[in-house]
C-alpha cells in the first residue's frame, strides 16, 4: 500500500467514525427527547388527579374547569370561607342560588355515597376519588353505590335545611378524612407556568 493510498484508507475510518459518532449522538438525543416527553406527560397526567387537576403542558395554556356548576345557569350567593381550625366556625362551601325543585347535576363523575338526613338536613354526597361532594337541602332517587356522570343530573333541591332558606344549595367538598375544600376553585378553568429549577 503506497503512502497516498495509505492516507486516503486512514482518511475514510475516520470519516466512517465520525459519522458514526454521530449517529450515536443523534440517537442518544432523540432518546431523551422521547424521555423527557413521556416524563412530562406522565407527570401531567398524573397531576391531573384531583388536587393538580389544572395543570397545562406549555405556559399559560389554558384547561378545562375539574368540576361543572351543580345547578346549570346559576351563580354564587355565598362564598367560601373555611376555619383555621377544623373546630371553629366558618363556611365550609358555597352556596349556589336555587330554588325547591331544581335538578342538581354532577360537578364530576362519581357515586352516590350517601342520600338522606342527617341533623334533620336532607342531604346527597357523591365520592370522586379521594374526595365527597355534599349537597344541601337534596334528596335523590338513586340508591347509594349508584355511578353518576359529570353534566348529568343526579338529585333535586328538596328536603329539610336550616342553611339556605329555600333560596340556594350548599355544596362542600372534603377530601378524604381532612379538612374542607373551596369547591369555586374547581369551576374555574387554571393554568400554571412551567419555569426553571435552580
Amino acid at each position: 500500500m503506497t503512502p497516498k493510498s495509505r492516507a486516503e484508507h486512514i482518511a475514510a475510518r475516520i470519516r466512517r467514525r465520525r459519522r458514526l459518532i454521530r449517529a450515536g449522538i443523534a440517537h442518544r438525543e432523540g432518546m431523551m427527547r422521547r424521555a423527557a416527553a413521556f416524563a412530562l406527560c406522565s407527570a401531567l397526567m398524573a397531576a391531573w388527579s384531583w388536587g393538580k387537576a389544572s395543570i397545562s403542558a406549555q405556559a399559560g395554556e389554558s384547561c378545562t374547569a375539574g368540576m361543572v356548576m351543580p345547578v346549570q345557569g346559576s351563580e354564587i350567593v355565598a362564598r367560601f370561607d373555611g376555619p383555621y381550625q377544623a373546630w371553629m366556625a366558618g363556611h365550609r362551601g358555597i352556596d349556589i342560588r336555587a330554588q325547591k325543585g331544581d335538578e342538581l347535576i354532577a360537578p364530576a363523575t362519581g357515586i352516590i355515597s350517601h342520600a338522606g338526613t342527617v341533623a334533620g338536613k336532607s342531604t346527597v354526597s357523591i365520592r370522586v376519588r379521594s374526595f365527597t361532594l355534599t349537597f344541601e337541602p337534596a334528596q335523590t332517587a338513586l340508591p347509594v353505590g349508584t355511578p353518576v356522570l359529570r353534566g348529568k343530573p343526579f338529585a333535586k333541591v328538596a328536603g329539610g335545611s336550616d342553611h339556605c332558606d329555600d333560596a340556594c344549595v350548599h355544596w362542600g367538598i372534603k377530601r378524604g378524612k381532612g379538612a374542607y375544600e373551596d369547591p369555586e376553585r374547581w369551576l374555574t378553568p387554571q393554568s400554571i407556568r412551567l419555569v426553571p429549577v435552580a
